[in-house]
């Protein structure tokens, strides 16, 4: 399987290429596949991608990718292979940025309700002043 993958982050594409039936456990518990340089992976064969075929009559060989998905099946044959996913998992890099800037988060998160139950105290204890008696109100 050869294709070419892209970065959420940043819109980077990358080729890659793993063996598909060595990978499908691996993929299916989300982990990486064991990736092969795509230059020495041997001989390939393309198979073309293909609409959806009809249940009754499955077309010899292609790929199928339903609409909005990142699944695939294969035909080989008039042979349904599948349904397979493709690799999806997390860039270590943005596990670092995330794990980097909770503590920056979780300060802001705190700062901001301290202001806001600052606000509302001051307000609640400036009402109070208000609705003192007149008896405990400073004399002039």
């Amino acid at each position: 399987m050869q294709y070419d993958a892209s970065y959420e982050r940043n819109g980077d594409q990358l080729r890659l290429a793993y063996y598909l039936e060595p990978n499908i456990k691996r993929i299916a518990a989300g982990q990486k596949p064991v990736f092969v340089d795509p230059a020495k992976a041997g001989p390939q064969t393309v198979i073309p991608i293909i609409p959806r075929p009809a249940e009754n009559a499955p077309p010899e060989s292609g790929v199928v990718f339903p609409s909005n998905t990142t699944s695939f099946t294969i035909y080989r044959n008039r042979k349904m292979m599948g349904p397979f996913d493709l690799p999806v998992f997390k860039d270590p890099r943005e596990t670092a940025t995330q794990v980097a800037l909770t503590p920056l988060t979780v300060t802001g998160d705190a700062t901001v309700v301290a202001a806001v139950v600052g606000c509302i105290a001051a307000y609640l204890y400036a009402g109070s002043l208000n609705d003192a008696p007149a008896a405990l109100a400073p004399s002039h």
